[in-house]
């Protein structure tokens, strides 16, 4: 890629690389941290996340953009938990639930929820990956998309959740820009 145009794919992002910030490891040795979420239509408009420990995995929440109702009561405009036990040997991190609020759906919210635990788990040397068949039809195109594995018709989803494309699914290193 020139450098014009991966600065470009950064600029895209949803997860604000820069606003990374580790906090002390968890139970397991897996890093905490709290990010930004950047609305690609608003960039004014920005959500933070945060993630941490919670029953031997990560917990991620997004939650929604400082100063409107929802923030205040506490809402989420997303979740996820993934599988991160790592001491004392590290494995890939491991994607189990994620959602995201109906309101807020199509934003990038699940990639940058994706892209966040992704570089969490490369401070550890690991990755972020999954099983085609954990993935539900909702996160399914998403991976496909990322993976570069096909998903348009009936036959090409059910291959790919039965895992006939590929039996193990990584996340891209950089991060998506979808």
């Amino acid at each position: 890629m020139k450098p014009f145009e991966h600065a470009w794919v950064l600029l895209k992002m949803p997860l604000v690389r820069d606003s990374i910030e580790y906090g002390e490891p968890d139970s397991t040795g897996f890093p905490t941290a709290t990010a930004t979420f950047q609305d690609r239509d608003d960039p004014n408009v920005q959500y933070p996340m945060e993630a941490y420990g919670d029953q031997g995995g990560t917990k991620v929440r997004v939650l929604e953009p400082l100063g409107t109702l929802g923030y205040l009561r506490g809402g989420e405009a997303g979740h996820a938990y993934f599988r991160t036990g790592y001491d004392p040997y590290p494995r890939n991190t491991d994607t189990a639930d994620i959602s995201t609020e109906p309101h807020h759906r199509r934003k990038g919210i699940g990639t940058a929820m994706y892209d966040l635990i992704n570089e969490m788990s490369k401070t550890k040397g690991t990755r972020l990956e999954t099983y085609p068949s954990r993935l539900s039809d909702s996160s399914g195109p998403l991976w496909a998309k990322v993976t570069g594995l096909p998903y348009n018709t009936p036959d090409e989803k059910s291959k790919f959740h039965q895992g006939e494309y590929q039996s193990r699914l990584e996340w891209p290193k950089e991060g998506s820009y979808t």
